[in-house]
């Protein structure tokens, strides 16, 4: 799992900080895309809560467009 520690263990070796975040970034799209489905197939998920986080997706994408 991703984190502060496993991050600055890998900052010290020869990989740039553009790189290390890109993976990371991806290991976490990859997971959540993966626990969604595993949830889905399940029979877990909630109507209300899918659509709630498809809703707050809008304003969380413009914030990090503004913000970069």
């Amino acid at each position: 799992m991703p984190g502060t520690a496993v991050l600055l263990f890998h900052w010290f070796g020869p990989y740039q900080a553009s790189i290390l975040w890109a993976n990371a970034l991806l290991f976490l799209f990859f997971f959540d895309i993966f626990l969604i489905l595993t949830i889905s197939k399940m029979g877990f998920t909630v109507t209300e809560t899918v659509l709630l986080g498809v809703i707050m997706a809008v304003p969380i994408m413009t914030g990090n467009f503004v913000g970069a």
